[in-house]
């Protein structure tokens, strides 16, 4: 017996990128590192949030990736 059905619209039925472009751009430069659209388009390869702040910021700890994460949500 089915219970549920989940559906995943994210980028499918809502092109949502062009937000999630503006977010990502929005926190770099809070940090004081603006980036380009060129640039940010990595983040639109289904990248996970911790390797797009690694690519962007260097090595972090799991502790700054975490703040950084709850920054950026």
């Amino acid at each position: 017996m089915l219970a549920g059905v989940i559906f995943d619209f994210d980028g499918v039925i809502v092109d949502n990128h062009a937000v999630h472009l503006q977010a990502w751009k929005t926190f770099f430069q809070s940090l004081g590192k603006p980036v380009d659209d060129e640039t940010l388009s990595f983040v639109l390869e289904g990248t996970k949030r911790e390797e797009i702040l690694r690519h962007f910021l260097g090595d972090l700890t799991q502790e700054q990736i975490s703040v950084y994460g709850a920054e950026k949500r």
